[in-house]
C-alpha cells in the first residue's frame, strides 16, 4: 500500500473516531479559506511532509480523493472525488501553488512579512542591572596654586582652577582607571537606558552572557587593585620626587593610608525587577495611587521609548557607516575600509533579536533582512568584487531607509 494511500486511510479512520465537539470546532476554520485553495495547500503541506511528489503524479485520482477526505464534504461542490483528470492535473497544481507561494515570498514588502506577535511586558523581557564603581582618582584641588595662576596672569580670583595629579606616574593606578572605563563602556553595549543616571535595562535572553562576564570583569578588577595596593608605598615615596617638595605640590598629608585606601576601590552588580503597574505601593489611598501610578505609567512609557530608540541607533551607525563606506563603483575607488566594517554589523545584527525587548515586529523584520544580507559576506569579497559589493549596499540601504527618524 502507497503512502499516500496510508495518509488517506489514516485521516479515515481520525474522522470516524472525532466526537461531533471537535468536528464543530473545526469546520468554521475550514470555512473561513476559499476551498480550492485550502484543499491545494493542505495537499501540498502533507505531500512535503511524507515526501510523496512522485506519488501524486502517479496517482491523480487517489490526490482528488485525499483532498476531498481532508477538508470533508465542503470540498463536494469544487472537486469531484469520483473523476478521472488528466495524469497531470494533480502535479500541475502542485508546481502552480508552490510557484506562487514562492513568488509571494519574494515579493513581500519588508514589514508586510513581519510576523504578528503578542507584545510582552518589559517586567517578563528584562531585568534592570546597577554597575557601580568606586575609586579613588588621587587628584586634589590646590587652592594656593589657583590663586596663584589667576594673579600671575593678572586675571580675576577664580578664573584658574588647578587640579593635581597625587600619582602622576602609576601605571597601576591609570590601568586600574583605563579597566574601569572599558568596562563602562562594555556594560552600556550590553544593556540599553532606563533610569536616568541610574539602573540599566537587560535582556533576560542576555542575563546568562552578561553575569558570565560581568563575574569575569569583577575578578579581574580586584586583581588590578591587589596590584596597586603592593606598589603604593612606593609610589608615594616617588610622588614626593616628581611633584617637588621644597615650595612644591607635594604634601603627604593629601594621602590616605593603605587600609583607607583599600575602602575606596569597590565594584558591585546589582540586579533588580522591572516593577508593573502598582506592583510597588501598597499603602495609599486610592487617589494617590492612581496619581503614582499615572506617573509610574509616563515613567514606564518614556523609558521603553528610550530603550527602543538606543537599540535603533545601535543599528543605524553601522549600518550608515558600511552604506558611505561601500559607496564606490571600481576597487581604484576604493575607499580603504576596516575588516571591522563587516563585523561591527554581524555584531549589531546578532544582538538585535536579544535587545528586541517589545518584541517590535519592525525590528525583527529587520534583523531578518540583515541575517539574509550579510550571510557570507566578507571584507575581502567586499573589496574585490565590484558586484557583490553594490549589492550588498543596496541590501543594506534598503534597510536604512525603513528605520526609524530619531534625533542623531
Amino acid at each position: 500500500m502507497s503512502r499516500l494511500q496510508d495518509l488517506l486511510d489514516a485521516k479515515k479512520a481520525q474522522q470516524e473516531q472525532e466526537v461531533p465537539e471537535v468536528q464543530e470546532q473545526e469546520v468554521p476554520e475550514v470555512q473561513e479559506q476559499e476551498v480550492p485553495r485550502a484543499w491545494i495547500k493542505t495537499l501540498v503541506t502533507k505531500a512535503a511532509e511524507q515526501e510523496m511528489r512522485d506519488e501524486i503524479a502517479d496517482q491523480p485520482a487517489a490526490v482528488l480523493e485525499a483532498a476531498a477526505v481532508l477538508l470533508g464534504p465542503e470540498a463536494d461542490a469544487d472537486v469531484e472525488a469520483d473523476a478521472e483528470p488528466d495524469l497531470e492535473t494533480p502535479i500541475a497544481i502542485v508546481d502552480k501553488v508552490l510557484a506562487a507561494d514562492e513568488l509571494e515570498r519574494q515579493t513581500h514588502d519588508l514589514l508586510g512579512n513581519s510576523p504578528n506577535i503578542d507584545v510582552p511586558t518589559i517586567s517578563s523581557s528584562a531585568v534592570q542591572v546597577t554597575v557601580s564603581f568606586s575609586q579613588c582618582a588621587f587628584r586634589r584641588f590646590d587652592k594656593d596654586e589657583s590663586e596663584r595662576v589667576t594673579t600671575a596672569n593678572g586675571a580675576v580670583r577664580k578664573a584658574a582652577s588647578v587640579h593635581k595629579a597625587l600619582l602622576p606616574n602609576c601605571k597601576e593606578l591609570q590601568a586600574i582607571k583605563d579597566f574601569v572605563s572599558a568596562t563602562r563602556t562594555a556594560h552600556y553595549s550590553m544593556t540599553l537606558p532606563w533610569c536616568d543616571q541610574g539602573p540599566r535595562l537587560l535582556p533576560t535572553a542576555n542575563l546568562p552572557v552578561f553575569h558570565k562576564h560581568i563575574t569575569e570583569i569583577q575578578d579581574k578588577f580586584n586583581s588590578l587593585c591587589e596590584e596597586f595596593y603592593v606598589v603604593y608605598a612606593w609610589e608615594k615615596v616617588q610622588a614626593e620626587a616628581d611633584l617637588g617638595t621644597s615650595k612644591g605640590l607635594f604634601d603627604a598629608d593629601a594621602y590616605p593610608s593603605l587600609e583607607e585606601v583599600k575602602k575606596k576601590f569597590r565594584m558591585s552588580v546589582a540586579y533588580m525587577p522591572v516593577p508593573e503597574r502598582g506592583s510597588f505601593i501598597t499603602d495609599l489611598q486610592a487617589d494617590a495611587l492612581e496619581l503614582a501610578n499615572d506617573h509610574y505609567d509616563e515613567f514606564y512609557h518614556r523609558a521603553t521609548v528610550s530603550a527602543m530608540d538606543e537599540v535603533w541607533k545601535k543599528l543605524f551607525v553601522p549600518l550608515q557607516n558600511m552604506s558611505q563606506r561601500l559607496d564606490y563603483s571600481t576597487r581604484a575607488q576604493n575607499t580603504k575600509f576596516r575588516d571591522t566594517l563587516v563585523s561591527n554589523v554581524v555584531d549589531i545584527v546578532s544582538l538585535l533579536k536579544v535587545f528586541n525587548v517589545t518584541n517590535d515586529p519592525h525590528l525583527e523584520a529587520c534583523r531578518v533582512k540583515l541575517e539574509e544580507a550579510m550571510y557570507g559576506v566578507t571584507p575581502d569579497a567586499l573589496r574585490n568584487d565590484d558586484i557583490f559589493r553594490a549589492q550588498t549596499k543596496r541590501s543594506v540601504d534598503a534597510v536604512l531607509k525603513t528605520l526609524p527618524s530619531l534625533d542623531m
